[in-house]
């Protein structure tokens, strides 16, 4: 089962629209200081 997650950064004022298989790994990884992808700039 896959589910949908919205991520908002207070920061750049922007929401983040994503889906996933385990959504709470997902957002470990988007907060995560690994994280090269273009979500980093969002993080808290």
């Amino acid at each position: 089962m896959f589910y949908t997650y919205i991520l908002y950064s207070a920061k750049l004022d922007k929401f983040y629209i994503g889906f996933s298989q385990n959504p709470q790994n997902k957002v470990i990884q988007h907060n995560s200081d690994l994280n090269k992808k273009w979500t980093k700039r969002g993080q808290p």
